[in-house]
């Protein structure tokens, strides 16, 4: 339980961050989050959380890596990812991604 532990912060770090604009640095903690709470199976955090402000990020900043990095940890496709992106996050329930 200590990689949970150690999570729990970094949304609201990642949430402060992008907030004052350090997008980067938020996009790092939102998927260290997201690496974390899918190696935990805590499919909860990871929708409720990690993907909708992944999501978000993607949305107003249109960077690719977050797109990358949400196919590596879901070990899914960088297209399956853009269906995700294009979708809406009930794509990713409705294929029980997570």
């Amino acid at each position: 339980m200590e990689g949970l532990e150690q999570v729990t912060p970094l949304p609201k770090k990642s949430s402060l961050l992008k907030g004052v604009g350090e997008l980067s640095q938020a996009k790092s903690y939102y998927l260290q989050a997201l690496q974390i709470f899918a190696e935990f199976n805590d499919g909860y955090s990871v929708q409720t959380f990690s993907l909708p402000s992944l999501v978000a990020l993607y949305q107003q900043t249109q960077d690719e890596e977050i797109v990358v990095g949400i196919a590596s940890v879901l070990g899914i496709g960088v297209e399956e990812v853009r269906g995700l992106l294009d979708g809406g996050l009930e794509w990713v329930l409705g294929a029980g991604i997570v």
